[in-house]
């Protein structure tokens, strides 16, 4: 009987979910103004990247993060759209990761469809109190 209990326990436990990785509140200052939003990710532990980002202000802004943190740096390179605008774009830079990753900015440069030019900003991820 316990070959049989403890192998099923093992499996349980196996399939919980992983916990939720943390949101934080966006902000990317560009020239031409402010876009805020929301964003989540998660990075492995080979520093691996892995999240979406939803700019809502003042235009709706959808990206996959990805990139690699190594070192306390995160390499930046994101795809991203603006479904209203029909268009793509990049992207791309670096950004200061703490340990406690509570706040992390950088600078990065935006290019595609999107953009008349590429264009510098930087930008904040604050993490949001977790949810009770």
């Amino acid at each position: 009987m316990r070959l049989i209990v403890i192998p099923a326990l093992l499996l349980t436990l196996n399939m919980q979910a992983a916990p939720a990785a943390p949101s934080y509140d966006v902000s990317f200052v560009l020239p031409q103004g402010t876009y805020s939003g929301v964003t989540s990710f998660t990075v492995d532990r080979k520093g691996v990247v892995t999240g979406t980002m939803r700019i809502a202000e003042p235009a709706v802004v959808e990206a996959t993060l990805t990139g690699a943190v190594k070192d306390g740096t995160w390499a930046i390179d994101h795809a991203f759209s603006m479904p209203a605008q029909g268009c793509n774009g990049t992207i791309k830079g670096t950004a200061k990761v703490p340990a406690d990753r509570k706040v992390i900015s950088g600078t990065v440069t935006i290019g595609g469809a999107c953009v008349e030019s590429p264009t510098e900003a930087t930008f904040t991820f604050t993490r949001q109190a977790p949810k009770k």
